[in-house]
């Protein structure tokens, strides 16, 4: 998957949190957020109109973050519950970290259809 199939896919199952999505879509989609979070906060910073529009952005962003967090979980063969592990401060994000970069289960699990074998259509 390629950044921008990543990012279409992510925004267009805006908030899907079943079935499952691989490292590749999740780790494109985790950067746009990362950089387009850190755009807006620069913009905002320099231009406090803008302040408002950023903050909403931004926060309408984590929505499908979250989700393609649950399906990454759900990739390797785990609960989406344990995406709150991102609120332990320090070792619940190295946890979460750690098990968002392993391979997931190969072949279909109880959560979907492997993703490395699933054509997406994206709109467009």
């Amino acid at each position: 998957m390629r950044f921008w199939e990543a990012v279409a896919a992510c925004l267009g199952g805006f908030a899907t949190f079943t079935g499952r999505s691989g490292r590749r879509e999740f780790w494109w989609f985790a950067g746009f957020v990362f950089f387009a979070s850190a755009l807006l906060a620069a913009l905002a910073a320099e231009v406090p109109a803008f302040a408002p529009i950023a903050h909403i952005a931004i926060v309408t962003l984590a929505v499908p973050l979250a989700a393609v967090t649950v399906r990454r979980l759900h990739d390797i063969g785990r609960p989406g519950g344990l995406a709150l592990l991102v609120l332990v401060p320090v070792a619940g994000v190295l946890v979460l970290g750690q098990m968002l970069a392993r391979r997931g289960e190969p072949g279909d699990n109880r959560f979907g259809d492997d993703p490395r074998y699933t054509v997406f259509e994206v709109a467009g």
